[in-house]
């Protein structure tokens, strides 16, 4: 009886430890919580537009754009906001993986009732193994439920009032107007192969449109035009996981000629990316595509988006120096 008080004591211990590391890590989040600071744009260079997504007004956003840097740099939502009055708004991140898109979004979805999320997919085919996606995976389930983990650095801008100067940006895409051609050529070449797409990504994609149909939104996979990025077989690989899940897939690069991109004008680093010019071609295309497929809200005129208003008009001074 004796031996079996003192183990039901240690393990109470345990609990009890456990119990306390929970409350504390809990209550560093919320004390270390950058948008409750208002510090979202001085956290890194890689957060910001993700953060400040999250710290829009509630249910103001009605079309969320998640992704890698690809997701941030092919479309801009003020050309959007300016002909349609659609709310859109780009949370992507550099380098970001699905199981960080994931937990973004779960994060959005506390505030905002998006009725459309649109990922980008260069991700989905980033080279590293399973293993490593699965680590990733783990710590992206860690700072979702703990924060603190991700932005325990932030004492320093607390305590030494440190401070960063980002360029603006305008719901999440900044202007980027340098140039340098892509000279490659033809990218997209006839095969019928397709890529692999690990089991650990489909299993992520298949839990974002999970997640989106619970929260009453739809899901839209969309690849950005990029020749240093992009292949049939990936084309192939994303048609063929589209047609066995019913989620609409868009592949930009199999549009090019109908959007009007022009490799030696549109991409700001041989192909990687598109520069302001290709954004603004590309808008004008998925404005369409959007105002054809989906009921979205033309917002324009509500006091509610007044700020938005105010960010055009300085997106559209800045573009007319370009």
């Amino acid at each position: 009886m004796r031996d079996f008080k003192l183990k039901r004591k240690k393990i109470l211990h345990i609990i009890a430890f456990f119990a306390v590391v929970v409350l504390v890590l809990s209550g560093a989040s919320v004390l270390l919580d950058p948008v409750r600071l208002g510090i979202r744009d001085e956290v890194s260079e890689r957060e910001r537009y993700n953060l400040s997504l999250l710290a829009e007004p509630e249910d103001t956003v009605d079309v969320i754009v998640l992704g890698d840097s690809e997701s941030y740099t092919f479309f801009s939502p003020m050309e959007l906001w300016e002909t349609q009055g659609i709310a859109a708004y780009n949370g992507g991140q550099s380098g970001q993986r699905l199981p960080e898109t994931y937990y973004s979004l779960k994060r959005m979805l506390k505030k905002q009732s998006p009725k459309l999320v649109i990922v980008e997919t260069n991700m989905v085919f980033l080279q590293v193994g399973t293993m490593n996606e699965i680590g990733y995976a783990a710590r992206e389930t860690a700072n979702y439920y703990f924060p603190v983990f991700k932005y325990h650095g932030l004492w320093k801008h607390m305590a030494e009032g440190i401070q960063t100067a980002y360029p603006p940006h305008y719901n999440g895409f900044e202007l980027r107007t340098v140039v340098c051609p892509y000279t490659g050529g033809p990218y997209m070449e006839e095969t019928d192969k397709a890529e692999k797409i690990l089991g650990i990504r489909r299993h992520y994609l298949e839990k974002i449109n999970s997640l989106c149909e619970k929260n009453g939104a739809k899901l839209l996979l969309v690849t950005a035009p990029s020749p240093l990025n992009h292949t049939t077989m990936r084309h192939n690989a994303l048609e063929k996981f589209s047609n066995e899940t019913g989620i609409p897939y868009v592949d930009l690069n199999e549009k090019t000629e109908e959007i009007g991109i022009d490799w030696a004008t549109d991409t700001l680093d041989g192909g990687d990316h598109l520069n302001l010019s290709g954004a603004r071609k590309v808008s004008a295309f998925m404005e369409k595509y959007l105002v054809e497929h989906y009921d979205l809200p033309d917002h324009r005129g509500e006091d509610t988006y007044k700020p938005w208003d105010t960010r055009l008009e300085e997106y559209k001074k800045e573009c007319s120096k370009f």
